[in-house]
């Protein structure tokens, strides 16, 4: 951790601290960006339709958008079929028809087949994770799952999964969805996060990788319709935390909107200890630390998060990635006192291997002398792809040795266990993302 000076943010009242509005959505004021509170985002997980045939009858529905607001209705939506008869459509409970008419869960006549019919407009009212929207005609049904989400909700991608005293820095990768052209009006995180204090502002910047301060950047705008789009953002800054007890605990972020409402997000990490009982720490380099090592990209030591790979771009260099570890403090006649291996691997946000790292792999550093003890990835992988557009994680799972001749000690329960433990994130990359949902 380098010094710095945290800034506070103004006191919450007690209870109302990110406590969403609740409000309606009209179109034409989301297009416009006039006033605006907290919506749910009711996204479509498959194609923006859905078909159903027998030898008898098909069923389709068209106009279902991707993504759509609550409260906003939703009205290019029709249903396609070849039946004669009734065409129904059910909408599930976490939704509503916007003329008050019907119930969720009760099939609504909605024209008379062979045809298209228009779905009256309707509109989500609660987020669900998955919903199905269901058509019917002459004995044939046609579904359209949808899953609902709130937008100004900041959702984790990735961030600082174990902290300790001496590289002790603050990272973190989220998604959040907006109307069009909607920025926060403020994004801040704990400087201290063991005790969630010391609320310190974020500098937005356009190049996020080139600062060494308190700042984040909006990597990739993704337009997802009916006004609106999905902000990728990349954060880093100091944090300082003690050499406290190994324990668990969330790391909070904050996001306050230009209607002075605030959304929070607690990222989950490892505080890990250093001494008689400790364990070694993946290092999430700082500042330019690391000028001295081999492979150093510039401009400084902190490129190994926020790399994005544009949508018509393909390979990414291993120099952007630095991977070391602090030892565990134990002393030698205790043993597990050595790190000089490591492992590592790239996941995407599911947890998936990239074929680049298929498992974990064995990596050689250097015993902890400083935070630029380690090496640059790039004399390893060199420049390489990875395998679908997505966010994807560089984890590290520090191991341990004895320096003492003929040490009893073993590794188990110190050394970091990739079948067991979950991997130090030390960086990340926005691969080849979409410019639309």
């Amino acid at each position: 951790m380098r010094p710095a000076t945290p800034t506070e943010a103004t006191p919450t009242e007690p209870g109302s601290e990110e406590r969403p509005h609740n409000g309606g959505w009209r179109r034409r004021a989301v297009i416009r960006g006039a006033a605006w509170s907290l919506p749910v985002i009711a996204v479509a997980v498959e194609a923006p339709y859905a078909t159903a045939s027998t030898a008898a009858a098909s069923v389709r529905i068209d106009g279902l958008p991707r993504t759509a607001v609550t409260n906003a209705e939703i009205t290019d939506a029709v249903v396609t079929t070849d039946a004669s008869g009734a065409i129904a459509v059910t909408l599930p409970s976490s939704f509503e028809w916007a003329d008050g008419s019907g119930a969720a869960d009760v099939p609504r006549t909605i024209g008379t087949g062979p045809g298209t019919a228009a779905v009256p407009p309707f509109r989500a009212v609660a987020a669900v994770e998955q919903a199905t929207i269901l058509a019917e005609a002459g004995g044939t049904a046609a579904a359209a799952t949808i899953r609902v989400e709130t937008a100004y909700e900041l959702s984790l991608l990735g961030g600082i999964t174990a902290i300790g005293d001496g590289p002790d820095e603050f990272r973190a990768d989220f998604t959040v969805i907006v109307p069009a052209g909607v920025r926060p009006r403020r994004l801040e995180y704990a400087f201290l996060p063991l005790t969630a204090g010391a609320w310190t502002a974020l500098i937005p910047v356009r190049d996020v990788q080139s600062s060494i301060d308190q700042a984040y950047g909006v990597v990739h705008v993704q337009d997802i319709g009916s006004g609106f789009e999905r902000l990728f953002i990349s954060a880093r800054g100091d944090a300082d935390v003690p050499n406290a007890p190994h324990g668990s605990h969330v790391w909070p972020v904050r996001a306050v909107w230009p209607d002075g409402s605030r959304t929070r997000l607690d990222m989950p990490f490892t505080q890990v200890h250093f001494g008689e009982d400790g364990r070694p720490l993946a290092i999430n380099a700082w500042d330019r630390i690391t000028a001295g090592v081999p492979g150093y990209p510039g401009p400084n030591s902190q490129t190994g998060w926020g790399n994005v790979v544009p949508a018509d771009g393909a390979s990414i260099s291993g120099n952007r990635f630095f991977v070391g570890a602090k030892n565990s403090g134990r002393p030698s006649a205790i043993g597990n006192d050595l790190t000089t291996e490591v492992r590592f691997q790239f996941v995407d946000e599911t947890g998936r291997p990239a074929s680049v790292t298929p498992a974990p792999r064995s990596l050689t550093v250097p015993n902890y002398r400083s935070d630029a003890s380690g090496v640059y990835l790039g004399a390893v992988l060199g420049d390489f792809t990875l395998d679908r557009p997505g966010y994807w994680r560089l984890l590290v799972w520090p191991q341990t040795s004895s320096s003492e001749p003929g040490s009893s000690a073993v590794p188990e329960g110190v050394a970091w266990d990739p079948a067991r433990d979950p991997g130090h994130q030390v960086g990340s990359v926005f691969y080849r993302l979409p410019a639309s949902d």
